[in-house]
């Protein structure tokens, strides 16, 4: 038996009952939009932090406290780094996801 490649991997179909509920190409996910009058959660946010900023800067001081908020913040501002992939553990067992193009 051969190495299993991309290309000698059969493709597989979603189930009917799946693919039946599959967006058409640029069909939007929410048609209706957002309610009339209602706020977005980054508005309301942005609101509170604007209206009290010492309440910013506790936020701000506690969220750096993490490594991992840091890295966000960096990538956040420049991107992830090209061949990054985010390391998923699953019941003490760490997954190191792979994404593609394809």
């Amino acid at each position: 038996m051969g190495e299993i490649t991309p290309e000698n991997t059969p493709k597989r179909k979603l189930p009917e009952a799946l693919a039946k509920n599959l967006w058409k190409k640029g069909q939007s996910g929410n048609p209706a939009g957002r309610p009339p009058g209602s706020v977005s959660p980054i508005t309301e946010i942005k609101r509170i932090f604007e209206s009290d900023p010492k309440r910013f800067q506790e936020f701000i001081n506690a969220y750096l406290k993490d490594p991992r908020n840091r890295q966000h913040i960096v990538e956040m501002i420049d991107g992830k780094a090209p061949g990054s992939s985010p390391i998923i553990p699953i019941n003490n067992v760490t997954f190191n996801v792979i994404l593609t193009d394809e």
